[in-house]
């Protein structure tokens, strides 16, 4: 037999080892995992009993319920058989067994309320689980930290306010969002006043996100976005813009005149003045009507396009003025201004559509079409 067909059975042999030696490995883990997640399965269903009924187990007839340390007596008291238990197992057992209870506690936190919850709380601290997860907070791994801010927020640990503050400047997304979360949960609505101070740049994404916390709250979240108004980072000062429109609170009306007339970047000048019109007071119409022939293009369509929400018919006269001097594309913006105005813009547009420019004639003619007129 030549060198080169002993090398070449040499090979295949070794391959086919390689393979029976593979699979079994294989065989052997999945056999490991299927007993582990049995087990684990068992144990999560042993201690949601349990758990069950020490969250639900009845004050001693000598405790005062209503004193907040006779409260923390009991739960101290509930909560020792568990402590002397774990402590008895070998480090390994106990850190899967405390696994398991901690996915029970998180369970039940989030169907509890009042008194249970403050029993839950309790656990969490006497247990190690607030310690453990803000180890986790501090891991090089974003996907351990987002999953420690989530646990957090279940919790409800006030202890863990200042790391989960400290979190918001992570340099992952994903974990921003979970420490956001968090502190919603634990804080409240006052958790907003933080998180949109410690905020220095808001990709689209975290705006979507931060977004869902603030319409959750509705009015309760207006004072911190007014707050945010004053923020040295131009977009947290958009997004609160954003948001106080979309609430429809009319009292930011004050607030966002004085953004649109006096902030630095003009941008955010025209943001403030598109949220004007959203939010359709009149108390804004002097000011947009100012502005209709500002030689900034941002902050002049962000008045024109205000003016096209509200409807105001004292800037019919300047608005046609406008028309009549300026690009195609800014035409059509003002003719719906005009529009809006009512009977007096009405007559305007009538006129302009059958005058012997084209383009004017046209658009005149498209935005009546457009209004029913």
């Amino acid at each position: 037999m030549s060198l080169q067909l002993l090398v070449i059975v040499a090979f295949a042999v070794g391959a086919g080892i390689f393979v029976v030696v593979a699979s079994v490995t294989l065989l052997i883990n999945k056999s490991v995992e299927i007993r582990e997640t049995g087990r684990a399965q068992k144990l999560y269903a042993v201690y949601s009993e349990l758990c069950v009924g020490l969250m639900l187990r009845p004050f001693d007839n000598g405790t005062q319920e209503s004193d907040p340390a006779a409260r923390v007596d009991f739960y101290r008291t509930i909560a020792r058989p568990l402590q002397h238990k774990l402590r008895r197992m070998s480090s390994g057992v106990r850190a899967m067994h405390l696994r398991i209870i901690q996915r029970v506690l998180l369970d039940l936190a989030k169907d509890v309320a009042g008194e249970t919850s403050e029993r839950l709380n309790f656990f969490f601290y006497v247990l190690g689980i607030v310690d453990h997860e803000l180890d986790r907070l501090r891991d090089r791994r974003w996907w351990f930290r987002a999953a420690a801010a989530k646990e957090l927020g279940l919790t409800g640990a006030k202890r863990a306010i200042g790391p989960l503050i400290e979190a918001l400047d992570d340099d992952h997304p994903t974990v921003r969002y979970q420490v956001m979360n968090a502190l919603v949960s634990i804080v409240g609505v006052e958790a907003l006043r933080t998180i949109l101070e410690r905020l220095t740049t808001l990709t689209d994404w975290n705006a979507v996100e931060l977004s869902i916390f603030v319409m959750k709250f509705q009015d309760a979240a207006v004072p911190y976005l007014l707050e945010a108004l004053g923020s040295r980072s131009t977009a947290v000062v958009v997004f609160s813009i954003e948001m106080l429109a979309e609430i429809g609170f009319v009292n930011a009306v004050e607030p966002l005149r004085g953004v649109a007339q006096s902030y630095p970047n003009v941008i955010v000048r025209a943001k403030a003045m598109e949220a004007l019109g959203r939010l359709g007071d009149s108390r804004a119409e002097a000011l947009l009507v100012r502005e209709i022939n500002n030689p900034i293009p941002d902050v002049r369509r962000g008045a024109i396009g205000a003016l096209a929400r509200i409807g105001a018919p004292s800037a019919v006269p300047q608005l046609r003025d406008r028309f009549l001097r300026v690009a195609l594309d800014e035409k059509l913006l003002i003719a719906r201004a005009i529009a809006a105005s009512g009977g007096r813009g009405v007559q305007v547009l009538q006129t302009l559509s059958v005058s012997d420019a084209p383009e004017e004639a046209g658009i005149a003619r498209q935005v009546l079409e457009e209004f029913g007129w």
